[in-house]
């Protein structure tokens, strides 16, 4: 489960806006989910500047 985060609009900046938490439930390990996330970030996540 990803559970987004974020601060008030006005502690937000750009790039810094939102996080999440990773938890695992009933016998789900959150580490798993996070290495995998890791192995495919760049495939997930784009950069404003390309």
């Amino acid at each position: 489960m990803l559970l987004p985060k974020s601060s008030p609009p006005y502690l937000n900046t750009p790039g810094k806006c939102l996080r999440f938490v990773i938890e695992g439930y009933d016998g789900e390990d959150p580490d798993k989910l996070a290495d995998f996330l890791d192995e495919t970030r760049k495939d997930l996540t784009t950069n404003a500047t390309d």
